[in-house]
């Protein structure tokens, strides 16, 4: 049942965001829009509250308890770059509907070192790890049976090595030297 939930939760955020940016730029009713937007978090209340009374009333943790705190973990994460990137698309799809100036976006973290991009990623990745982590740590805990909750470890460890390693290659890198002035003139 809770696989069915987690592929619920999905749908319900993509179709709460798509309306609400619907209102907002096709509509044009920008208030509306912030309310039906305030339902997103919604969402993931729901699929929390799902999976916790799913464990808490005796239920054996599997796979899909696994996922539904990854999921979580991850809109956590990423939800408000991922609404924020499908906002600046629908302004610029609606500007060039109504034949408006389309806005010019920039995109800050392009314009940073690659090294410095890693890093703020793997920051985000930690954020969602973190959630994650302790969803599944509070899961074991709460729960206070590990033969119930035996199905939360391996996920937890493969996800802490995945943080890990991936945050010694995103500290390990370093940007490559700018060329001098004029270098590229040499033997000129």
């Amino acid at each position: 049942m809770l696989y069915v939930v987690i592929i619920a939760c999905e749908f319900a955020f993509w179709a709460v965001l798509f309306a609400g940016l619907f209102v907002r730029y096709g509509l044009r009713m920008p208030r509306l829009s912030t309310v039906v937007l305030l339902l997103t978090p919604l969402v993931d209340l729901v699929l929390l509250a799902v999976a916790s009374w799913d464990l808490l009333s005796g239920g054996t943790a599997n796979l899909a308890h696994s996922l539904a705190a990854i999921y979580l973990g991850y809109s956590l994460a990423y939800g408000k770059r991922h609404i924020g990137k499908l906002d600046r698309w629908f302004q610029a799809r609606y500007a060039r509907k109504r034949q408006q100036p389309v806005p010019v976006f920039q995109d800050m973290e392009k314009e940073l070192p690659r090294s410095q991009r890693e890093r703020r990623a793997w920051f985000r990745l930690l954020r969602m790890y973190l959630v994650l982590a302790t969803l599944m740590g509070g899961a074991i805990l709460l729960t206070g049976d590990p033969a119930r909750t035996q199905a939360l470890h391996a996920p937890l460890l493969i996800w802490t090595l995945i943080v890990l390693v991936d945050g010694v290659i995103s500290f390990a890198r370093r940007d490559e030297p700018a060329a001098p002035a004029g270098a590229d003139r040499a033997g000129s």
